[in-house]
């Protein structure tokens, strides 16, 4: 039932546009490869201008369980959901108990008064709508991303004065609508970057409170691990190395005389080494080749793997006889596809 509740809310917000146009998650057709290219586009744009890009990225506490369940209520009216389905959603969310097990005891039962059921199909899509009128709140000419609970704010200027002041502002607005709405940003995990190829330090101060926004020149976005200069080499590295550690268990069931065949092989690497090799590709295309090559070489090392071919053997007859593209082409089909989607 609620799997059926979920289809239909969801094809109601989709056919009327009620959700807002940067908002990716658990919604079809879009990931976060869309928001880690739509941030990176920008900085390049304003690489081009010689223009600087600060950023800010917002992390919400335990934002699912702290859902205010009457707030939601008035936002589901809000967004035109009336009838047998809003009162079959208050039902669902109201009287909702919950106790704690540790080894053979149980707590006393205890009344949930706020979150959104965990593990429930429809769980996911009220608090898209409860989310959904955070980024009204951010001041104009301000660009913004938003993945389910997961914000990025950012304004490119030539100069670091109307950057700051703009970010501050949408700072104070996140910090405002979170105090009313019932959640909490971390400021802990709330770090602020400024993007820029000059070779001069810029500095500079975001307060939330009364304290000031960590800087971090190095923040994680979604997975993708940025740097000011947008060079790509950290994530390159950081990607590598999950890479190789997913890479072991090809080796370890590659024995010689009991281990998995070539075609098994090929199945391990195409569904778990390839794809953290290709994470958002279509955003880091632009990284210098040498940084993408070490990549390449962990693919190298795969191939030779799955045929047990030795280091001598050419790089193009294992990619044919494996049947296996080059990640260069790969990447490249990968961002034309990103560049028709947009």
């Amino acid at each position: 039932m609620e799997r059926v509740l979920a289809t239909r809310l969801q094809w109601f917000l989709e056919t009327n546009h009620k959700l807002d146009s940067a908002q990716t998650g658990y919604r079809q057709h879009r990931s976060t490869d869309d928001q880690v290219a739509y941030l990176t586009q920008d900085i390049e744009n304003g690489f081009q201008e010689k223009k600087k890009t600060l950023t800010v990225f917002f992390d919400m506490s335990k934002a699912f369980d702290k859902v205010w369940k009457d707030g939601l209520m008035l936002k589901l009216l809000h967004s035109g959901i009336r009838g047998r389905m809003y009162y079959w959603i208050q039902d669902f969310l109201s009287h909702r108990r919950a106790s704690v097990k540790l080894d053979e005891a149980h707590s006393p039962r205890f009344k949930l008064r706020a979150g959104v059921p965990q593990g429930s199909v429809l769980s996911p899509v009220l608090f898209l709508i409860y989310i959904n009128d955070l980024p009204q709140t951010l001041p104009r000419h301000v660009s913004h991303s938003l993945h389910a609970d997961d914000l990025a704010v950012w304004y490119t200027s030539e100069f670091i004065g109307p950057a700051i002041s703009k970010l501050q502002e949408s700072v104070n607005s996140v910090i405002n609508w979170a105090n009313k709405w019932g959640l909490e940003v971390n400021r802990n995990k709330t770090v602020a970057t400024l993007f820029s190829l000059s070779t001069k330090e810029e500095k500079f101060t975001l307060k939330f409170n009364n304290d000031a926004v960590p800087r971090s020149n190095t923040p994680t976005f979604l997975g993708v691990k940025l740097d000011s200069r947008l060079t790509w080499k950290h994530h390159i590295l950081e990607t590598n190395k999950k890479a190789m550690r997913k890479q072991g268990v090809m080796k370890k069931l590659a024995g010689t005389t009991w281990g998995a065949d070539s075609c098994i092989l090929k199945q391990v690497y195409t569904g778990t080494v390839r794809p953290t090799l290709e994470y958002a590709s279509s955003s880091w295309i632009t990284a210098a080749h040498s940084n993408k090559q070490i990549l390449d070489k962990t693919q190298n090392r795969s191939l030779r793997t799955i045929l047990g071919a030795i280091k001598s053997t050419p790089i193009v007859e294992m990619e044919k006889a494996a049947n296996i593209i080059p990640l260069e082409e790969r990447r490249r089909t990968k961002a034309i596809l990103h560049a028709e989607k947009k």
